[in-house]
């Protein structure tokens, strides 16, 4: 029997103010170099800056770039991840505070590279746009194209913050992986854009890391409480981390995706409509950040099923 099993690896920043009262990112590195914040350099790519036992198992705080990120334990509700990454986030503001810093959770940030630019070898990772290869569905189709995503962002003057969500547990997200994130686009693609509580910052995400149907196929290595079906699953890259400051979007998210595992990706001739009424608006709406057609996408693709 199919159980959904869900996960995310928010992504969020140490932040301080400028001379002018401005919000800027305060690098992780920063922290170890200046600082010498004791760290776990076992993945010199990703120190681990602090742990905790969350309701699902450890919590990490991660050095990502200019970005702390979260590993957080696959849980089988959103509830049960959302309360783990706001401990993880309680965990992250503790080590801002140390240094009289604190954390913001949004989509988009102002990254000052001036401060670090004659420092590369320190702060390589927060002078790159470094994310490991993606793919976006709709790109197959020639329906949307991507920047790239490895590049010298010494002049790039935002940093991007992601909540990506993790999904396994289900047959169908294994055999059919492809249909299932355009599926996700249909439902949860729309939904974050027109239920964002951070309408403007996630739309200055979207063309580089929030177009509408980024995916990765992820190879867990095995089973999640030895259930099946979670050895491998998909990963919706989509979202930003806006959803995780938000539980009632979090609930709306486990409730479209249930909907996608339950009743959508069982009826190959539903999907067909649901992508012939709503695939290309879809895209449209993501990629221009219109939440009043995400909306109606999202209640067109919801009126099949209800």
């Amino acid at each position: 029997m199919d159980k959904i099993i869900f996960g995310s690896d928010p992504e969020g920043f140490y932040a301080t103010l400028d001379k002018n009262g401005q919000t800027k990112v305060v690098p992780p590195a920063k922290y170890r170099v200046d600082y010498g914040f004791p760290t776990d350099n076992t993945d010199p790519r990703h120190p681990v800056f602090a742990t905790a036992e969350g309701q699902n198992g450890v919590i990490k705080l991660i050095e990502d770039g200019a970005a702390f990120e979260l590993t957080v334990p696959p849980s089988e509700t959103i509830e049960g991840l959302y309360h783990d990454i706001q401990t993880g986030y309680e965990l992250a503001a503790g080590v801002a505070k140390q240094f009289g810093n604190f954390i913001e959770i949004v989509p988009t940030i102002p990254f000052d590279t001036e401060e670090f630019r004659n420092r590369e070898k320190d702060f390589k990772q927060s002078l790159i746009f470094g994310c490991d290869p993606d793919r976006d569905v709709f790109e197959f189709q020639g329906l949307v194209t991507r920047r790239q995503m490895q590049e010298d962002a010494l002049d790039h003057p935002w940093r991007y913050g992601g909540g990506h969500l993790h999904l396994s547990g289900v047959e169908n997200f294994q055999t059919k992986p492809l249909l299932a994130i355009k599926m996700l686009a249909l439902f949860v693609g729309n939904l974050v854009t027109f239920r964002s509580p951070m309408l403007d910052l996630d739309h200055m995400r979207t063309y580089r890391y929030g177009m509408p149907g980024r995916f990765r196929i992820q190879d867990y290595g095995k089973r999640f409480n030895n259930l099946a079906w979670t050895d491998m699953g998909i990963e919706y890259r989509t979202p930003s981390n806006a959803w995780t400051t938000d539980m009632n979007l979090g609930l709306m998210i486990e409730e479209a995706v249930q909907m996608i595992a339950e009743r959508v990706l069982p009826d190959d001739k539903l999907m067909e409509i649901m992508i012939e009424d709503s695939q290309d608006d879809t895209i449209k709406a993501v990629m221009e950040g219109d939440p009043a057609l995400a909306e109606h996408n999202y209640n067109s693709v919801m009126s099949f099923i209800s």
